[in-house]
């Protein structure tokens, strides 16, 4: 499957179950957007394209709007490119290359590519630096994973949907809680 065939399935799952999450998604990154991210970051790496060439975020946080498995909220893209430069300004006082955010947490955590493309995904998380994300290594696998998870086939999430609602349980967690 491609990013592309992925975000049309979770539209297809969204559509009969979750119209109004299905409709707080944003459309398609327009050529000017993709030319200023590129020229703001240097460059925009091709999963982060196809990914946006679908949807280019939601600005709704929270159970009534859309995120992918493990409760990710994509950004727009001016919210992208403000967190970039953030982003930036860190790693430059790291001393490491800067990643390019493109999603959030309830906790405020980044998910973020390098601009190298190499496409493997890390978390950035609040004044804590940067790290390798092994759920869902790169932004293939994170649509793959939510497509499974809207269709009630992942082994780690359950998608709890409804018309205007949207959240994931983690299985793991769920299991703790219960002393399983």
């Amino acid at each position: 499957m491609s990013i592309v065939s992925d975000w049309q399935a979770i539209d297809v799952e969204l559509s009969q179950q979750a119209p109004r999450i299905l409709a707080d998604l944003r459309p398609p990154i327009t050529e000017s957007e993709a030319e200023n991210w590129a020229h703001t970051a240097g460059v925009l790496p091709v999963e982060l394209r196809e990914l946006y060439d679908v949807h280019a975020g939601t600005a709704t946080r929270g159970s009534s709007g859309f995120s992918f498995i493990g409760e990710w909220y994509p950004f727009t893209v001016d919210e992208a490119l403000m967190r970039y430069h953030r982003c930036r300004r860190m790693a430059e006082s790291w001393e490491r290359p800067p990643l390019i955010p493109f999603a959030i947490d309830l906790s405020g955590s980044y998910l973020a590519v390098r601009p190298g493309g190499s496409g493997d995904l890390s978390i950035i998380l609040d004044d804590a630096g940067d790290a390798p994300y092994e759920r869902y290594p790169d932004i293939a696998t994170l649509v793959a994973r939510t497509v499974d998870g809207l269709r009630g086939n992942s082994p780690d999430s359950r998608a709890e949907l409804a018309e205007q609602y949207l959240s994931w349980t983690n299985l793991e967690e769920e299991a703790d809680d219960h002393g399983y």
